[in-house]
């Protein structure tokens, strides 16, 4: 068996080591100037840091894993402002491991490009996005990818911003993420064709849930929690697919919406919607603002506005949501409503159907109720914030 061998910069007497399962062809340990540990770091290295806290910002080469010691608790601040505190260079097995980020002045950790993985990794208290990812070549080939596993993003100015890359999130929590600014504090946005895939997850308690946005974009979500977010569990916005290719599934019995803000789901101006089980609940009316002077409180369970279409809803519960469990604001032969439940208890309304151009859609599974005026719509275009 091959040994990898190890370069010691400035450690002390007590053995350093990367956790068991992770591969390295070459292991340099550092125990203060990480920096000059990456420089002299090749792709398949391993950069390992034994216990404390560390400064930055750090540049992480293409292929290199920085990676915390097995059983150390390492930390890595940066005060920079134009920098994210860790820069990954996307590309091949470049990833990071087991070390919390914290108290960056600009983003936490940045991803540029199209591979990397993130595991066992906190972040927190970032000035910008906790986790960006942004991909611009050849960022859906085959074999091309982003991985977030056990990864945690709070108190951040917005939680992870995806732009064109392929993400996958597993086990990992966005919370408590909030801004000043009316475009922040999302907790999940993915813009720009990115793909993402997101499941055992959960988005809670941030000022704006997750956001999916434009014509090349695709998320499929599973088993995942958005819970007690401010603003719009979920919003889509621009979206183009089919019911056969979607470009939005939500799915699985543990999914949970649950007592956001608004809207547990909402479309604007998308085709191609997928949702079949999980709970959407509880959703509270808030006043959104439609201009200076004016404001309209809503808190539905789903709804579908202007030019949506292609959508399939079954075998999901709707219940107790503070206005309408469903509000079709959209032609309604482009919905298809199966098998659902709808829980009017504590709320106004069961499903609403208005403003339809189409025929009568027989596919509700329900009778739909009439409100003697139209239900206000929210406000649509979403300005998607920079990270």
């Amino acid at each position: 068996m091959r040994i990898a061998p190890i370069l010691a910069l400035a450690v002390g007497c007590a053995p350093v080591k990367a956790p068991d399962g992770i591969e390295c062809n070459r292991t340099i340990v550092v125990k203060s100037d990480v920096a000059n540990g990456l420089s002299q770091a090749d792709s398949g290295s391993c950069v390992v840091l034994g216990e404390g806290t560390y400064s930055g910002p750090l540049q992480v080469p293409t292929g290199v894993k920085l990676v915390a010691a097995a059983d150390a608790a390492v930390k890595i601040t940066s005060s920079d402002e134009d920098e994210p505190a860790i820069t990954l260079a996307g590309d091949g097995s470049t990833g990071i491991y087991g070390i919390t980020v914290e108290d960056a002045g600009h983003n936490g950790v940045f991803v540029d490009g199209a591979s990397a993985e993130l595991s066992d990794v906190t972040i927190t208290n970032a000035a910008r996005a906790g986790l960006a990812i942004s991909c611009e070549a050849d960022c859906l080939d085959d074999g091309k990818g982003v991985i977030v596993d056990g990864v945690e993003v709070s108190g951040s100015t917005m939680g992870i911003w995806i732009s064109g890359a392929r993400v996958t999130v597993t086990n990992s929590t966005v919370k408590d993420n909030t801004s000043l600014s009316a475009s922040g504090g999302w907790g999940v946005i993915a813009i720009e064709g990115a793909e993402i895939l997101i499941s055992d997850s959960s988005v809670d308690g941030n000022d704006f849930g997750l956001l999916v946005d434009g014509s090349q974009t695709t998320a499929e979500l599973e088993d995942i929690e958005v819970i007690q977010n401010a603003e719009r569990g979920i919003w889509l916005q621009n979206l183009v697919g089919t019911q056969s290719d979607p470009a939005f599934v939500l799915s699985g019995t543990n999914t949970m919406v649950e007592a956001n803000g608004a809207l547990a789901v909402g479309a604007f101006n998308t085709l191609g919607i997928i949702i079949t089980n999980g709970w959407f609940k509880d959703t509270v009316s808030i006043p959104l603002m439609l201009d200076i002077d004016d404001t309209i409180d809503i808190g539905d369970g789903i709804g579908l506005f202007s030019s949506t279409g292609e959508v399939h809803v079954e075998g999901a519960t709707f219940s107790n949501n503070a206005r309408a469990q469903a509000l079709v604001d959209t032609p309604s032969n482009a919905i298809d409503f199966y098998a659902n439940t709808f829980d009017v208890a504590g709320g106004e309304y069961g499903v609403v159907v208005q403003n339809d151009t189409a025929a009568a859609n027989p596919t509700f599974g329900q009778s739909t109720d009439t409100p003697v005026d139209p239900l206000g719509v929210p406000p649509m275009g979403i300005t998607v914030p920079d990270p």
